[in-house]
């Protein structure tokens, strides 16, 4: 996450290759990896085993200016995968085809016009269609 003191991905590759532990790990969460500008490639250069799961959302493409629009992006306000400026179907790629994936989609303003079960099969729906998009062709 940018803005804490493991800001990108090499930064939390040192930390998990120093500890050399089993139980250590990264996960990867599209908006934090996108506006820590990083690229798919990025993650074809680590090992395999150092991933953990892939948490899943979109955002924009246009990164926040500052800290205060980039915290309420990643607490409040993501996008429904498929939706947003991310590229998910790279950095899908880019990771073992095997990891378990979690839907994280905090949509504040969506929460208080729409129940969640009906938030929740939106969200089902957009991210097997992202995979299936992802896979096709894989």
């Amino acid at each position: 996450m940018p803005w804490t003191d493991a800001k990108n991905l090499a930064q939390g590759a040192r930390i998990v290759k120093a500890v050399r532990r089993a139980n250590t790990g990264l996960i990867v969460d599209p908006i934090h990896f996108d506006r820590a500008g990083e690229s798919p490639d990025t993650l074809r250069a680590l090992p395999a085993e150092w991933f953990g799961y892939v948490q899943f959302c979109a955002a924009p493409a246009d990164k926040p200016a500052d800290l205060q629009t980039l915290l309420y992006q990643a607490r409040c306000e993501r996008m429904i995968p498929g939706e947003g400026g991310i590229d998910l179907t790279g950095i899908l790629r880019a990771l073992p085809d095997d990891l378990p994936l979690s839907i994280e989609c905090p949509l504040e303003s969506w929460a208080q016009s729409v129940n969640a079960l009906t938030r929740a099969k939106r969200l089902r729906e957009a991210t097997l269609a992202v995979l299936d998009g992802a896979y096709a062709s894989h």
